[in-house]
């Protein structure tokens, strides 16, 4: 359900945002979710917007260090 509200906006940016043909009001709403998710609020209430902690806890992003680190070693001197 949409609701209507009131915002106020400098005249000048309103008037060219609405040269270009953008959709004020869907340009807020979107901005508004983004800025949402990103402070980890939900707009669907109590419901978690992640999926939960990563099950591969080796490191914060979840990637394997020795896989990273084997394409980063040196490679043994050559025996002649």
């Amino acid at each position: 359900m949409r609701k209507i509200t009131t915002i106020k906006v400098e005249e000048s940016v309103l008037n060219s945002a609405q040269a270009i043909g953008l959709n004020v009001s869907k340009y807020v709403e979107t901005k508004l979710r983004e800025f949402l998710k990103t402070q980890q609020v939900s707009v669907l209430g109590d419901v978690d917007l992640c999926g939960g902690p990563d099950l591969n806890r080796r490191t914060s992003t979840g990637t394997d260090l020795e896989s990273v680190a084997f394409g980063q070693a040196r490679q043994p001197p050559l025996n002649r």
